[in-house]
């Protein structure tokens, strides 16, 4: 347990001691920091108004003027003015507006300049020296013709690249304006289909309901047509009706005693009465039932 303990408190003191050093370090290095500020503002390198602005020192100006011409007169070559051709011209043109114009100001360039040339060439003629080139001048061209052919071939490489980027962006352009002629058809189509959709869909509606109406206009004729010949059939069946009991009703009478009851009265007389009538013929006859039954008609099976 003591071992254990002892390995516990190590272990927690390096972990203290961890800690701590970091600590340590940070605190000497603000100290170190704030040491060096402190010199800088004793130095004047910092200003009150805007701290940690470090101020630079400007560098002074040298001006060496008679080192500059000793250098000068030592480099200076006696040469004739035929090496040089240097000319001077008075500055008489400059004042304050020229130096604050520049249009005014290259326009003195030109007139000094070209001042200078009048004052060399003027020179060169007195010294005998020609100027211009002759009629039947010829001189080698600086560049070589290798080198010119490499420049034109270049030059034609450039003008095709443009040809070729100025073909790409017609074409690009070309395709935009198809894409929108392209769109602007295919709604000009989707709207055409879509008003020609409607209009079927009026006339389809418009059929439908004629198309109702016949069909209830002939419902109706059926209707009326079914109720005649229904009605037709019930006075027939009414009719029929009327006959059969009319039929019965003579056959029958009307109720009361039946037996007996044709009997001596008018019409039995006269069927017995009548020459030639059945009943006289078959009067006698016991077999008259059965010559009755044969007369009569057969029913259809």
């Amino acid at each position: 347990m003591s071992n254990a303990k002892r390995g516990e408190m190590s272990t927690t003191d390096v972990d203290v001691n961890a800690r701590i050093l970091p600590a340590v370090e940070s605190e000497e290095e603000s100290s170190d920091s704030d040491r060096e500020l402190q010199i800088a503002f004793d130095e004047g390198l910092l200003k009150t108004d805007k701290l940690n602005y470090i101020v630079e020192k400007k560098r002074p100006i040298i001006n060496k003027k008679a080192e500059l011409e000793d250098k000068i007169k030592k480099l200076a070559m006696n040469l004739a003015w035929l090496e040089t051709l240097d000319v001077e011209v008075n500055n008489d043109y400059l004042n304050e507006k020229v130096l604050s114009d520049d249009f005014e100001r290259e326009i003195i360039f030109y007139k000094q300049a070209e001042k200078a040339a009048q004052i060399a060439i003027s020179r060169l003629r007195e010294m005998g020296v020609r100027i211009f080139r002759p009629t039947d001048y010829y001189a080698e061209m600086v560049k070589s013709d290798q080198h010119m052919q490499k420049i034109r071939q270049r030059m034609a490489e450039i003008e095709e690249s443009k040809q070729k980027l100025e073909a790409i962006r017609r074409i690009r352009e070309e395709k935009k304006f198809a894409a929108k002629v392209q769109k602007k058809v295919i709604e000009r189509k989707q709207s055409e289909k879509k008003i020609l959709a409607e209009a079927v869909k009026k006339h389809r509606k418009g059929v439908k309901s004629h198309l109702d109406a016949m069909l209830n206009n002939a419902r109706r004729i059926q209707d009326t047509e079914v109720g005649i010949k229904r009605s037709e059939k019930g006075r027939m069946r009414e009719k029929s009706k009327r006959f059969r009991r009319m039929a019965r009703d003579k056959k029958f009478g009307f109720g009361g005693q039946k037996k007996r009851s044709k009997k001596n009265d008018k019409n039995s007389f006269e069927e017995f009465a009548t020459p030639g009538s059945l009943a006289r013929r078959l009067k006698g006859h016991h077999f008259g039932t059965h010559v009755l039954k044969s007369r009569a008609k057969p029913r259809k099976r």
